[in-house]
């Protein structure tokens, strides 16, 4: 009898403890929001390989980038500009200007290609045209030579004395036109712009302005050396003067004669 009554609570016991485990297993199953600490790495550490992947990625493009504007100086020749002419960030007469080059100016020249050449000016990388630059340093440009005569031929077949004979030479246009408008002349009821912008060099890029002051102080030397007094109604670019007030100038200094410089263009290629 005792031993019926020991197997009987035995079985009992274990019946109690299967119970109680499939009651905790249970529990877990529906309870989805419990995970061990490695399924947290593992959600963790997803995100931070794609942004690793993300930012080498973009440091490759920085590379590719900073690439495109290197300059093999181990390779490059010594050049000079024959002429002003503009650096340009395309290798094209359409390519936008990033700055003026002066004349003279030594420049380090790269690869050719297409009339065009990728050169190197202090640190500014750029393309100019092949016509206008030289391997050949430019001599220097010896003093002018005073003349010794005291009257020149000023107008063909009259003779006159230089020193009593001023001459005003007007340079065309400026660095910005000005659409203002003024009369096109004393006492006219025609309205035209204060002064114009200009054209501009096919081959080279250079603005007519820059031509028209280089042209107008080579004339100015010239004039000087031949004993005249000569004024110009601007010697830099960065000016705002009307054509009607450089007329007024040349009026002022009581002017023999003003030169006006132009350098007309046409869209009419042929």
């Amino acid at each position: 009898m005792k031993k019926k009554y020991i197997v009987l609570i035995s079985i009992l016991a274990i019946l109690a403890v299967a119970v109680a485990v499939g009651v905790n297993v249970r529990n877990k199953k529906s309870n989805p929001t419990e995970y061990s600490e490695t399924d947290k790495e593992i959600v963790i550490n997803v995100p931070e390989k794609e942004e690793n992947e993300s930012s080498e990625e973009q440091e490759e493009e920085v590379q590719a980038e900073s690439s495109s504007v290197t300059f093999d100086e181990s390779v490059a020749a010594v050049a000079w500009t024959t002429s002003n002419l503009n650096l340009r960030e395309q290798p094209n007469g359409n390519g936008t200007v990033i700055t003026v080059i002066s004349k003279g100016t030594e420049i380090k020249k790269g690869t050719e290609e297409n009339g065009w050449a990728r050169v190197k000016v202090g640190n500014t990388i750029g393309y100019v045209s092949t016509q206008y630059i030289s391997d050949t340093k430019p001599e220097e440009k010896p003093a002018p030579q005073q003349q010794s005569s005291s009257k020149v031929e000023a107008i063909p077949g009259q003779h006159r004395d230089p020193n009593n004979i001023v001459i005003v030479i007007d340079p065309g246009h400026q660095l910005r036109g000005d659409n203002n408008t003024e009369a096109n002349g004393p006492g006219s009821n025609t309205m035209k712009a204060r002064v114009t912008s200009g054209t501009t060099g096919v081959a080279t890029g250079v603005a007519e302005y820059i031509l028209n002051l280089d042209i107008s102080l080579k004339l100015k030397e010239e004039l000087e050396n031949r004993g005249y007094v000569v004024h110009m109604t601007r010697s830099t670019h960065d000016v705002n003067i009307s054509n009607k007030e450089r007329a007024e100038y040349a009026n002022s200094v009581n002017a023999d004669i003003a030169v006006r410089i132009h350098a007309n263009g046409s869209s009419n290629a042929s």
